[in-house]
C-alpha cells in the first residue's frame, strides 16, 4: 500500500514541478525555478567582475593555481562591501580559527587560510577596489606562492 501511494505522489507532483516556470532576469540565467509564494529577483550589483585567472610560472611551466578576482561594482552598497571586505580579511580568523594566518608579503598583509587540498590567500585591494583570492594547490611550496604574490603586488601597485 505503502508502495502505491509513493507512486500515486510522484505521478501527480511530478507534471507540477515541470510546469513551475524559470525567474525571469538573472534568476532565470542561473538555472533557478520559481519559488512558490515567493519573490526572488535581481538584487543589488555587488561586483562588476568576477575573474578566474590560472597562474603558471613562464621559466619553469609550473602550475601554481588560480586568481580569483571580485572587483566591486563602483555602486556597490557601502554596508554589503564593507561586510564582505571583512570576511575574507580581518574576519576570516573569526570564521576559521586556528587554520587562519596573517602573513606579511612585501608590506601588504594576506590572510591564509589552511585547507587540505589547498592554501586559500586572501586580502582587499583598494587600487583594484577588488577582493583577491589566490589558490595554492597543496603541491606548490609556500615559498612559490608567496614569490608570485609579492610579484603581483609589485606589478599592480595594489
Amino acid at each position: 500500500m505503502r508502495a502505491f501511494l509513493t507512486t500515486l505522489l510522484l505521478l501527480t507532483a511530478t507534471p507540477a514541478f515541470a510546469q513551475q516556470e524559470a525567474l525571469p532576469g538573472l534568476g532565470g540565467e542561473l538555472g533557478l525555478t520559481a519559488v512558490p509564494g515567493y519573490a526572488l529577483s535581481d538584487g543589488d550589483d555587488v561586483f562588476q567582475t568576477i575573474a578566474v585567472l590560472d597562474v603558471d610560472a613562464i621559466d619553469s611551466g609550473a602550475d601554481l593555481g588560480s586568481l580569483h578576482m571580485f572587483k566591486f561594482a563602483p555602486e556597490a552598497p557601502n554596508s554589503l562591501k564593507a561586510h564582505l571586505i571583512g570576511r575574507f580579511s580581518s574576519d576570516l580568523g573569526a570564521l576559521h580559527g586556528d587554520l587562519v594566518g596573517a602573513i606579511k608579503v612585501d608590506g601588504r598583509t594576506w590572510f591564509r587560510l589552511r585547507l587540505g587540498e589547498t592554501n586559500e590567500w586572501y586580502r582587499y585591494d583598494l587600487h583594484l577596489d577588488a577582493i583577491l583570492q589566490y589558490m595554492q594547490p597543496k603541491e606548490v611550496g609556500t615559498g612559490d606562492a608567496i614569490a608570485f604574490l609579492a610579484a603581483f603586488d609589485k606589478a599592480n601597485g595594489g
